[in-house]
């Protein structure tokens, strides 16, 4: 049942316009330097479906038209919130529900037929091309150059290129089963085309700023204007619908069959091996050549770039069971990779002879993984050595820094749905300034930079290690550059990133969870002729060809046939993620840092209460860094020392009761509050006697600037630590049988030892401590606290920082 509009066509218009611009306009004010802000969209898209479901029940009620909007909002809400679909997925859908918000209040009743399909096929198409990047390279190149007639003096990738965007607009246009007429049609597709040339048009003028914010910025506009005409095509269609075709006689069988073999298609173009047989054991060697060191962070060492660069991952990678070595000779044979399943090469400038560039290719070729690691504008001279070393494979190394268009890389990323998504891209990788790269050959993106440019390096800028000027230059890419790549080769793979920071000392703590591990894990498992890049490329085209025969068709069964792809592509990922999940294990050699009762700290970069030094602190200790995002029973107990600073969630009686027991056990609690943070631990530190002056002091010394730093240690923001008796009354505390003054300022106790079965509490009555500008930056550090910090370690946390030193020996200088 369709209802015929009341209004005329200029009142219908109008609303639609109204409708549809209410929504452009809520995401067009979040954009932050993108054409989709995912979390505004996500709400507003999901908000628009609702709408358009509850007009629907109230126009139509609940009756058998009425699965089509219903399905068509839930299929948005899928790919709104359940999936991460390349941006140009959940923008269509975005566009779906402004032009369905439009089309209903306009009153043209339920979706018009053909809608769903066509979402499922189009959201199915785009997850099965979206590894083609280069193809899709060269295609908007093509493109432009035939829409522009010239040639910009940047390039534009796909997506700065408005290819989706466009695409989706001309496909929705087309659509069979519309009900819109010849006409209608064919004023579509020109306004369509009238509004991506006049994108192009204004682009010399936006990018004249000399950066790449404002293109992105201005795509969100070609996104608004198309959702805007979509809107008004729907209100200009009036017509009824023509009935859709009869299905076959066999469609249920059909239907049945052909969404199985799809889903097993889709799990075969996907990328992702929907199983896997794990190595009896997974051998990592890193050639111990190129620009790296196994530092780690150490008493003695302080300031900027004084903790090392990789020295902390082979203590995270053999915590979680992998076999973790290096190959210290100047050349790799094939003996010395007989014991090696992963080859990892860092920073690598070695220029390979033709016997050793066969016996890297054929150790590949016979099931053995290569993990390439190289950053920015051919530093240390890599792409010398690693580019025609990865040739063959498809990937080499440009001479760039892809660098982000935000202000900073997060929504700039987007990650396959592969080991690298945890789950599909809700933690992008740690990428910071590096390279991107040149595919070919079938090699894959694994993460693609979509917000972001190219700037190319500076030959003669030596002492800032050949890096451009961040800056959008004549030549260089817009969008979709390519951080971290993959490809199949034989039994093999070989994965390469563009920049170094995921694995570095700074990150490794952080992403060994989410990232290092999942990755490890699924280079180690043995590849199967699924894996086959030709095999996928094909699969995935007879899928593009099947869909595209049963949209043409009408059949009503290509809303499955979508949908099984769309399953296809997603179930093997999420199974696939599911072993390559890692839960880290605790034990006495870790520290457990809370972050779940919502700490008042902050990142260096915001300026914030950034906690670096506590970090740096329990590393020198020799402590494996372990993040509690979500509290887990028992999990303080296990570990040998647990750290809180300024927690905003008032700590539990069950909380209370594990961490007593914890430092019975012999764990170490370390404490960082002041009186604004006391609500929160009070019952904490009641139980053991302890309490918090109910005002801070100030800075301690006051004088900051003339104070000794190198004799004394200092506090930002101290509440003096007092006593409570039994009756409930406070004063100052004092050194007893349990309780040892760490530092104190006149009569007031600042810091403290409480003394607790084996173990015991730490206390600091700052909450700001720990902070950067308290004890260390970059460019200084407070050797009286670092001082303080070092006896508290030694006496209280019952380690030795003296016996930390490199796991392995550095390789020799760079010549």
């Amino acid at each position: 049942m369709i209802l015929e509009p009341r209004e005329s066509y200029a009142h219908r218009a109008a609303q639609a316009a109204l409708a549809t611009a209410a929504f452009v306009f809520v995401a067009w004010y979040f954009r932050d330097f993108a054409p989709v802000d995912w979390e505004t969209v996500r709400g507003v898209g999901a908000l628009a479906a609702i709408g358009a479901v509850l007009s629907c029940a109230i126009r139509i009620g609940f009756s058998r038209t009425a699965w089509m909007p219903a399905a068509a909002s839930a299929i948005c809400a899928v790919l709104l919130t359940w999936t991460a679909a390349p941006w140009e997925c959940r923008m269509l859908a975005a566009m779906f529900a402004a032009s369905t918000m439009a089309w209903i209040g306009a009153g043209g009743g339920a979706v018009p037929r053909g809608a769903p399909p066509i979402l499922c096929a189009f959201a199915a198409a785009r997850l099965l091309i979206d590894g083609a990047l280069p193809e899709a390279e060269q295609l908007a190149e093509s493109t432009l150059a035939v829409m522009t007639g010239r040639v910009l003096d940047w390039k534009l990738g796909p997506t700065a290129c408005g290819l989706g965007l466009v695409a989706s607009g001309f496909l929705w246009v087309l659509r069979p089963g519309s009900g819109a007429t010849r006409r209608v049609r064919v004023l579509g597709v020109l306004t369509l085309f009238a509004a991506w040339m006049t994108y192009f048009g204004t682009l010399p003028a936006v990018a004249a700023g000399k950066t790449a914010a404002p293109i992105f910025d201005h795509l969100t506009g070609l996104g608004a204007g198309i959702a805007l005409i979509l809107g008004m095509f729907e209100a200009s269609i009036r017509a009824p619908q023509p009935p859709s075709p009869e299905p076959l006689r066999s469609a249920p069988a059909l239907a049945l069959g052909s969404a199985a073999l799809l889903l097993f298609a889709g799990a075969i173009a996907s990328g992702v091996s929907p199983m896997g047989i794990p190595r009896e054991q997974h051998r990592i060697r890193v050639f111990n050549r190129g620009g790296l060191d196994w530092d780690r962070p150490q008493y003695g060492r302080f300031g900027g770039f004084t903790g090392g660069m990789f020295g902390l991952l082979p203590q995270y990678v053999k915590s979680a069971g992998f076999d973790f070595d290096v190959i210290d000779r100047d050349t790799v044979s094939a003996e010395s990779l007989r014991e090696t399943d992963t080859l990892v090469m860092i920073n690598c400038p070695k220029v390979w002879s033709a016997d050793e560039r066969s016996t890297i290719e054929q150790f590949v070729h016979s099931g053995g993984n290569l993990l390439v690691l190289g950053d920015h504008t051919n530093v240390f001279g890599l792409r010398d050595g690693l580019n025609p070393l990865l040739e063959p494979f498809g990937i080499t190394f440009r001479f760039d820094s892809a660098y982000h268009a935000r202000t900073t890389w997060k929504g700039s990323i987007e990650v396959s749905p592969h080991a690298l998504g945890q789950p599909w891209g809700v933690r992008p990788p740690g990428i910071g300034i590096g390279a991107s790269l040149e595919l070919a050959k079938g090699a894959r993106p694994l993460a693609v930079a979509r917000y972001a440019h190219s700037d190319l390096g500076v030959a003669e800028n030596t002492i800032g290690a050949f890096l451009g000027n961040y800056a959008l230059d004549a030549g260089e890419l817009v969008g979709d550059l390519p951080v971290v790549a993959w490809a199949h080769a034989g039994k093999g793979r070989v994965v390469v990133y563009g920049d170094t920071t995921t694995f570095q000392n700074s990150s490794a703590g952080y992403l060994e969870k989410s990232e290092i591990v999942p990755l490890l894990r699924w280079l180690g498992e043995c590849t199967t002729i699924l894996d086959d890049m030709g095999l996928r490329r094909a699969v995935g085209l007879g899928s593009l060809l099947l869909l595209i025969w049963a949209c043409i068709a009408r059949h009503r069964l290509v809303t499955a046939l979508a949908m099984a792809v769309l399953l296809g592509c997603a179930l093997p990922a999420r199974l696939a993620q599911a072993r390559w999940s890692y839960e880290p294990t605790l034990d006495r050699n870790c520290a457990l840092i809370d972050d779940e009762l919502l700490p008042a700290t902050g990142h260096y970069e915001a300026g914030l209460n950034s906690i670096g030094p506590l970090y740096s602190t329990l590393q020198r200790a020799g402590y494996i860094i372990r993040i509690a995002e979500k509290y887990e029973r028992g999990a303080v107990g296990r570990v040998g020392c647990y750290a809180l600073v300024a927690p905003q969630r008032r700590l539990g009686s069950e909380r209370i009761r594990e961490l007593l027991d914890a430092m019975e056990g012999g764990t170490r609690v370390v404490l960082a509050v002041g009186h604004r943070e006391a609500d929160s631990v009070a019952p904490l530190l009641h139980a053991l006697d302890l309490d918090l002056l109910p005002h801070s002091l100030g800075p301690v010394p006051p004088d900051l600037e003339k104070a000794d730093l190198d004799a004394k240690p200092r506090f930002l923001d101290p509440s003096p630590l007092l006593l409570r008796d039994r009756d409930g009354k406070a004063r100052p505390l004092q050194k007893s049988e349990n309780v040892e003054i760490l530092f104190r300022y006149g009569e007031h106790a600042l810091a403290a030892h409480r003394r607790v079965g084996k173990g015991g509490l730490i206390l600091f009555g700052d909450p700001r401590f720990f902070a950067s500008r308290n004890i260390e930056d970059v460019s200084w550090y407070s050797l009286g606290n670092l001082k303080f910090l070092y006896g508290i370690t030694k006496q209280f946390l019952g380690r030795d920082p003296d016996t930390v030193a490199p796991i392995f020996p550095n390789p020799p200088a760079l010549q």
